[in-house]
């Protein structure tokens, strides 16, 4: 504070910028005109720094020292106010997250309750009330990629690959197989076998995928070892034998292993769209092109041609309706290998030793 020489006291007083008008928090002091009190309140608004100038009066209290004290006061009066409310609003938050939200919650569950018990009430009273109605998806077939092909069985048709190349169909069961009209059956033992007509014994090797292989006790190496190819089944449905097919086009999916495949020949079931691969089951051997051994030729054919023409040296016209077709006819009667009909040639009624792949 400093004071002037005159009867009038200049004073600096500093005060802090408020938004809030002196005028409203303070009333006018006793023995200061109001307008200078005005003018005093208008610059304290206005500025951090201002010069006040009053008049000494014996009792009264500095103008600046009062507004002071006044600005004081009020701060503190706001402080007050303001942690009031936030002490009112954190209790009312407390009640809400204690008291309101745990009953809201238990309300909604009690309605969820009560919706649930309700419908399952009017599902049984209508599973009572109303006949069960099949489900149409369950009544159809399984499909086909879902379901494997099976690659062997013991019951089924077969291949058989003799040896020196001939190629015969086979009905194969667990106890015995039927070839040409002819049964065999499996001797008893821990090991599958049979004995064949020549009584060398004729016993299961191994099973690789849908071949079976044979060992035989025959003394000729050729005639030791031979197979059996089996034909897939497709198990869509019921189990019935695929078949063989040379597709072509942009090929086709195997549904054993699931690879796709270049357009050739497979197995396949065309019904249900089932393919395998040669990489998982093998194709039965091509029936090949027979002729007859270069000994039957020499010394059994020319003896039997004689023998039935009753002629020394029969012509093709004389051996033909004696030997190669008619009820006279070699292979009369007898079962073709190829297609499994009755009657075939002369190459395929022959015994084994008499006939084979031309060489």
């Amino acid at each position: 504070l400093t004071t002037t020489s005159t009867r009038t006291s200049s004073r600096t007083v500093s005060t802090s910028t408020s938004t809030r008008s002196t005028e409203e928090a303070l009333p006018a002091p006793p023995g200061l005109p109001m307008s200078q009190l005005e003018g005093e309140q208008h610059t304290s608004t206005t500025t951090a720094s201002v010069d006040v100038e009053i008049l000494e009066k014996p009792g009264m209290i500095p103008t600046a020292q009062w507004i002071d004290l006044g600005m004081n006061t009020a701060t503190t009066s706001s402080e007050n106010d303001s942690t009031g409310v936030s002490s009112e609003d954190d209790s009312t938050g407390l009640l809400v997250a204690v008291v309101v939200l745990p009953l809201l919650t238990a309300c909604l569950c009690a309605s969820l309750g009560i919706c649930c018990y309700r419908a399952k009430l009017r599902q049984l009273r209508g599973a009572e009330a109303e006949p069960q109605v099949p489900n149409p998806l369950a009544m159809l077939p399984p499909l086909a990629w879902s379901v494997k092909p099976l690659i062997f069985s013991w019951n089924s048709r077969m291949t058989a690959e003799w040896p020196r190349g001939k190629v015969q169909k086979l009905s194969v069961n667990e106890t015995a197989f039927e070839l040409s009209g002819r049964q065999f059956q499996y001797r008893p033992g821990q090991v599958r076998h049979f004995t064949w007509e020549d009584g060398t014994v004729q016993t299961v090797q191994s099973i690789q995928k849908n071949v079976v292989w044979w060992s035989t006790e025959h003394p000729h190496p050729a005639w030791q070892r031979f197979r059996w190819v089996c034909t897939p089944k497709c198990q869509v449905e019921n189990h019935h034998d695929m078949e063989l097919t040379d597709s072509e086009g942009d090929g086709y999916r195997c549904t054993s292993c699931s690879h796709f495949r270049s357009a050739g020949k497979h197995w396949t079931c065309p019904q249900h769209q089932v393919h395998v691969c040669p990489a998982c089951a093998e194709l039965p051997p091509e029936m090949p092109t027979l002729g007859l051994a270069a000994t039957y030729l020499v010394d059994v054919f020319p003896l039997l041609a004689r023998r039935v023409t009753k002629a020394e040296n029969p012509n093709f016209y004389d051996i033909g309706p004696n030997l190669a077709h008619g009820s006279a006819g070699i292979g009369y009667n007898r079962t073709c290998p190829r297609d499994g009909r009755p009657h075939c040639s002369i190459v395929d009624a022959l015994e084994d030793a008499c006939s084979g792949k031309v060489t």
